[in-house]
């Protein structure tokens, strides 16, 4: 049973790698297009929190989210906006010690809804804060110098936050953790 477990978690990463260098591969030549659609914030943030609240609670990590009740419905291609608050929300799980905590912050901020994925893990190291959007940038860890994921799974989110006409960010410090911000228009 447990070997069952170890290949389905591999298949499902290996097909997360494939799904992010196809569509990082389409952004880049511009035949990505948009499927976008009148989405409600509070249904769409619920969908997405259930499953990882059962991630962190596997994982012995703390998981709050928060929704700003002026942030309605918002008009994306929720696919794409999923996959990018699942890389984010599960990169914060894979950075955060046992009993830590994650978050997900919705608002509005002027013309845009702000989405903040955050947490009080490992933080990022000071030298990778301007070039970890970039494809196969992989923060190093110094312990170990391990390395985790294939260095795609951010420039994704990148791409696919630009085609919707907003901005990604990180503001990080190494042990005290991480808070990507990204931005959607109204």
């Amino acid at each position: 049973k447990e070997i069952l477990s170890i290949m389905k978690k591999s298949a499902e990463n290996l097909y997360s790698l494939i799904q992010n260098l196809l569509d990082v591969s389409k952004m880049e030549e511009g035949k990505l297009s948009l499927n976008k659609k009148e989405v409600k914030v509070s249904d769409f943030i619920e969908n997405i929190s259930e499953q990882f609240a059962l991630a962190c609670q596997i994982e012995n990590k703390k998981f709050k989210k928060n929704i700003e009740k002026e942030v309605s419905v918002i008009s994306v291609d929720d696919g794409l906006i999923a996959r990018v608050l699942n890389n984010l929300l599960y990169n914060s799980l894979q950075h955060t010690i046992d009993g830590g905590n994650i978050w997900l912050n919705v608002s509005k901020k002027d013309n845009f809804v702000q989405f903040e994925v955050g947490d009080d893990g490992v933080g990022i190291p000071e030298e990778y804060k301007t070039k970890i959007f970039e494809k196969f940038v992989q923060v190093e860890r110094r312990r170990a110098h391990l390395r985790t994921g294939t260095g795609l799974g951010l420039t994704f989110c990148k791409m696919a936050i630009e085609l919707h006409g907003g901005k990604i960010w990180v503001e990080s410090e190494e042990k005290k953790g991480s808070r990507f911000f990204f931005t959607i228009p109204l």
